[in-house]
């Protein structure tokens, strides 16, 4: 029964002695187990855990150790006056403007008239919209032009 060797009975019982033993045993193997698990976590952590210096203030009650250090006093901070001049900013902002479109690239025109009825219609202007396009080899301006009109009102006499 030395060097772990334990002997069986031939219809496989073990003895009270040695499964008391065994129980003792394996107890102190779980214990062991749980311990250095607990303390393989702690070293996990300290290696790669997050670490973080952060001021902690002086608490009022620790006792300071006197080492007879003067104390400075902090010294006059010097001010001065400054002044200048800055142009103001817009306070108006606009769509932001983006650069045209190159003059030399081939353009294709798109023209949207109104729908329905615009007999009795004036135009005010057009808008226009400009969008660069590719196929491949190719680079082109493809141009949007829709007009915009308004109803006139027709006076009726009674």
């Amino acid at each position: 029964m030395q060097n772990g060797q334990t002997s069986y009975q031939p219809n496989g019982v073990i003895p009270v002695e040695e499964y008391l033993l065994l129980k003792k045993e394996n107890a102190g193997i779980i214990t062991e187990n749980l311990y250095l698990k607990q303390e393989f976590a702690q070293l996990k952590r300290m290696i790669f855990g997050s670490k973080s210096e952060r001021f902690v203030p002086t608490d009022t009650g620790q006792l300071s150790l006197n080492l007879d250090i003067e104390q400075q006093e902090p010294g006059k901070v010097e001010t001065e006056r400054v002044s200048y001049t800055r142009k103001k900013p817009d306070k108006k902002k606009g769509k932001p403007a983006r650069l045209p479109l190159p003059s030399h690239l081939h353009r294709e025109e798109i023209v949207i008239n109104p729908r329905g009825d615009i007999s009795g219609a004036k135009k005010i202007g057009e808008e226009i919209t400009e969008i660069l396009e590719y196929t491949p080899g190719k680079f082109y301006v493809e141009k949007t032009i829709c007009f915009v009109v308004i109803m006139m009102l027709q006076k009726t006499l009674r």
